[in-house]
């Protein structure tokens, strides 16, 4: 089988995609992050349900329970409009790294899920608008109504999943049934009217979802490095404890380490210690970040320490930000071996102010610990791509990402 689809295989010379989307309208700002999901499943989608597979095995084989399938690190992910959809509707899970505070007083107390809930049951219920809804290209376009049989088959599997430790089974497996997609259902069809009788109504909570994870710190230059000292630290103990087996657990030294250990712990660097732990962990196998803003150079940086392809949205380039950004201007006509030889004189390096050139920078730096790829392993190739919507100031479409690694045999 396939990792990616002939599009991405594409992609591996031509090194620019599109979408396959039929639609080209503009997208309004509520549904370029479906766009952009439907883009990470279509090339991702193999590699992630394989990592997941592969860790689900561990788990069993191992009866350990605690590594749970963080897959997706969402960066800049705000309110997790993304991450909400790669886990409610593909089964796959993603959580949130983002600085940004929910609003706790004098907003709108209505989660997410409240507000998803209410959408979703109107969808089912009529299925004539949720028909019409799923027309790509048509002004009535509304992404979420194309996803509704796969958000209440991810339910179905989660509420089967927990409901032999709950009481109730019975009123849990009328809202199984109620959860199968409407032409599945015995006694109804599409399209018919029964979805004002009582068997024709869908019945979902907020808490039949899932709400990612949010780790709340932004991502920059000073996490990736202690990221990178916390992979370097592991390495070390690892390695020690081998010829040790009554060493110090790795966690422990870890946190003894970063100076986390007794009585001078506060919360702020608890949380931190908590963070660095899941990000250095093995368990993100994927980095996305849709207009990630300040952090979108982090995202390539954090995936090259991991070791793991990414996906971002650059936007904003925030000049200012970053004064010492410099794009290489290299010599367009000039001797391989002299190039080689004279790399340093001849290089004109000139500040990033524009968002061409801030791609173009973003597009030279080296993705693996090895330094520069500019041929060798195309899996680390930075590739390019465009969503399915127009590019604006303030809503750009260009995707720059890398391969997922190639299947492993069985």
């Amino acid at each position: 089988m396939n990792l990616i689809n002939e599009t991405t295989t594409t992609a591996t010379t031509t090194n620019i995609i599109t979408t396959s989307s039929s639609s080209v309208r503009g997208a309004s700002r509520k549904n370029r992050v479906y766009i952009f999901r439907e883009w990470l499943i279509r090339n991702y989608g193999s590699y992630l349900h394989q990592q997941q597979q592969q860790k689900q095995q561990r788990n069993e084989s191992s009866h350990d329970d605690d590594d749970n399938g963080i897959l997706i690190l969402d960066v800049a992910g705000g309110k997790g409009d993304l991450s909400w959809l790669l886990n409610n509707v593909d089964g796959l899970e993603s959580i949130i790294l983002d600085p940004w505070k929910q609003q706790q007083d004098g907003g709108s107390t209505t989660t997410r899920n409240e507000r998803m809930v209410k959408s979703i049951e109107f969808l089912y219920n009529n299925p004539d608008e949720r028909s019409i809804r799923s027309v790509r290209g048509l002004s009535t376009y509304q992404p979420l109504a194309e996803l509704i049989p796969k958000l209440l088959k991810q339910r179905s599997k989660r509420l089967s999943n927990s409901n032999h430790n709950k009481s109730g089974g019975s009123e849990y497996n009328q809202m199984l049934l109620l959860s199968e997609p409407l032409q599945e259902r015995p006694g109804t069809t599409e399209g018919s009217n029964s979805s004002n009788t009582e068997i024709g109504s869908c019945y979902v909570r907020p808490e039949d979802f899932v709400t990612p994870q949010l780790l709340q710190i932004p991502l920059n230059n000073e996490i990736v490095n202690q990221v990178k000292s916390r992979l370097i630290i592991c390495k070390k103990n690892k390695s020690d404890n081998d010829n040790n087996k009554d060493g110090v657990h790795n966690d422990d030294a870890i946190i003894a380490e970063e100076g986390g250990e007794g009585e001078g712990v506060d919360e702020d660097d608890e949380k931190m210690i908590s963070i660095l732990t899941i990000l250095s962990s093995g368990r993100i196998k994927l980095i996305v970040g849709f207009h990630p803003d300040q952090a979108t150079e982090s995202c390539i940086d954090l995936a090259k320490i991991l070791n793991i392809p990414f996906c971002i949205v650059p936007c904003c380039v925030f000049p200012s930000e970053f004064p010492n950004r410099h794009l290489i201007l290299k010599e367009e006509e000039q001797n391989v071996q002299q190039q080689q030889q004279q790399q340093q004189q001849q290089q004109q390096q000139v500040p990033v102010r524009t968002y061409s050139q801030f791609l173009r920078y973003l597009r030279q730096k080296p993705t693996t610990t090895n330094e520069v790829c500019s041929n060798g392993n195309s899996s680390k190739k930075i590739l390019t791509a465009y969503l399915d919507f127009h590019s604006t100031e303030t809503a750009k479409n260009v995707v720059l990402y890398t391969l997922p690694p190639p299947p492993e045999e069985d």
